[in-house]
């Protein structure tokens, strides 16, 4: 995952909706427990060059998320977050390690008949691009834990 990386939506018609990535993060729920020194769970960052508080707060709010889910339902956090903007997906490839990808809403999202936003990219795709990369990235660096 690249600056300016796409992603091909779920679309079957023929001309497939392009997502444009916004953000790609890696953290670590055992790093960083004071507040003073939250960005010390943050592992990557896409885009490199977001203010430090920027990534804190983008951290801090899905592990708010994944903390609250796991209330009521402790074996399966939150795995997907729907917006008007964007669309990300969250997985946990190592015990407390956490991958996060963001992209951008299409601009042909529509609102469905309730009033909820119709993303052309399915949560299926962005899992499986988080698994791919991650399966990619021990291919030639071995687990996250190995390198940590």
């Amino acid at each position: 995952l690249v600056k300016g990386s796409m992603l091909l939506s779920g679309n079957t018609s023929a001309n497939k909706e392009v997502q444009e990535l916004e953000k790609f993060f890696i953290f670590d729920t055992r790093l960083g427990q004071r507040e003073d020194n939250e960005h010390e769970k943050i592992l990557f960052y896409y885009p490199a060059a977001s203010q430090q508080d920027q990534q804190c707060s983008d951290v801090g709010l899905v592990e708010a998320l994944i903390n609250f889910t796991k209330t009521f339902s402790p074996d399966r956090p939150c795995n997907a977050v729907h917006t008007e903007q964007t669309r990300q997906a969250i997985w946990e490839p190592e015990p407390n390690l956490w991958v996060v990808i963001v992209v951008k809403a299409s601009k042909s999202s529509r609102k469905d008949a309730d009033g909820f936003v119709d993303h052309d990219l399915s949560d299926e795709v962005l899992d499986a691009t988080l698994r791919n990369a991650y399966e990619m990235f021990c291919l030639f660096h071995g687990s996250f834990e190995r390198i940590i």
